[in-house]
């Protein structure tokens, strides 16, 4: 029975980066993937409540710490004044 890869997301926010050194364990690339873009959403929601724009970018590695993706979420709230 083989194990499953191992994958690392470091989490950049403007000019602040939090490598992962621990990782986990997915089936594959697309998994892994598909939790960055998960995890990159819930972030930049959740970080709206600082300002009216905010970009999170997950970058995913490898079990050899190489980059396979990179993804960024950018919310941006616009308001519109109406009837004045």
């Amino acid at each position: 029975m083989s194990q499953m890869p191992r994958f690392y997301f470091d989490v950049h926010e403007g000019s602040t980066c939090l490598r992962d050194e621990a990782g986990l364990v997915f089936p594959n690339e697309a998994a892994a993937e598909k939790e960055a873009a998960k995890a990159a959403g819930e972030m930049a929601r959740d970080l709206l409540a600082d300002g009216d724009h905010q970009e999170v970018c997950i970058e995913v590695r490898d079990e050899g710490r190489s980059p396979l993706a990179a993804v960024t979420v950018s919310i941006e709230v616009k308001r519109v004044r109406r009837g004045e």
